[in-house]
């Protein structure tokens, strides 16, 4: 309802709302532009073209940086790893001394090359704090064609310890070679010669080697007493026929090289 006083009406102001014919008004004001309110992590609109570029996100970069250096670890570990592997030097606990061969082209010689054997074995186990593998286990590979690997595996060992022994008049020629079995590489080979009389002793030398390369040897009790050469071959043979049951037989030479030699302890053992 219409006000006849008029009061409390507010005036038209033509500016704002002047009248559209047959449309009705239309209202105009000036127009200001309000800024949104800045939200916390983001950059407002005005400072986008002015900062440049966006930049990646710090955490992104510490990500990326972590998965490289992972990558790079893997890679470290598994060189160093594989290179372990080849290490000569490395950890060696446990060893088995094949029987060795018979070079000298003359098969009466086996009970020398099998007797030389025998020494060895003793000798590593007397001169080492290696494991060694005893001789009725590792005689059943004399002239054993199986890869290195399986042997070893099958008598539980870290290496093996393989050559060959040839005897002549001139003296006696040893080649051995130490075999990581894990591996399947050489971690140390060498050859000895030496005259006849130098014989007795080449089982001891070549024991002590082997020890001193894998840091595995015990201080070594000098041996002054002299063993003769030929009561040495005497009871080499004596035990080779031993070893093959033909006692009576093996008797006759352990009793010769006591004749030989009367006080060589090792002939009068095979005798008992």
């Amino acid at each position: 309802p219409q006000n006849p006083s008029g009061a409390g009406r507010r005036p038209r102001t033509a500016s704002i709302r002047p009248t559209v014919t047959g449309k009705g008004y239309r209202f105009i004001a000036p127009v200001s532009e309000i800024p949104a309110p800045a939200v916390e992590g983001t950059t407002p609109p005005s400072l986008i073209n002015a900062a440049g570029p966006p930049r990646a996100r710090p955490s992104i970069w510490l990500g990326s940086l972590g998965i490289a250096t992972a990558i790079a670890l893997v890679i470290v570990l598994t060189v160093a790893g594989r290179n372990r592997l080849r290490d000569p030097k490395l950890k060696i606990a446990s060893l088995a001394v094949l029987p060795l061969d018979n070079l000298s082209g003359d098969s009466g010689q086996d009970y020398f090359a099998d007797g030389m054997t025998d020494e060895l074995i003793t000798m590593l186990a007397k001169g080492s704090t290696l494991r060694i593998v005893s001789r009725t286990s590792v005689m059943q590979y004399k002239r054993a064609h199986s890869l290195l690997p399986e042997i070893a595996h099958k008598l539980g060992v870290d290496a093996i310890l393989e050559g060959s022994i040839a005897r002549s008049n001139s003296g006696v020629h040893m080649i051995v070679q130490l075999i990581d079995a894990r591996t399947d590489t050489h971690v140390w080979a060498e050859s000895f010669d030496r005259d006849t009389s130098g014989s007795v002793s080449l089982p001891r030398e070549v024991a002590q080697s082997v020890a001193r390369r894998l840091r595995s040897a015990v201080p070594a009790t000098p041996s002054t007493r002299y063993v003769r050469p030929e009561a040495h071959d005497a009871y080499l043979h004596g035990r080779y026929l031993w070893f093959t049951d033909h006692n009576d037989k093996a008797g006759e030479y352990f009793l010769k090289a006591t004749q030989l030699q009367p006080d060589y302890a090792l002939a009068w053992t095979g005798v008992a």
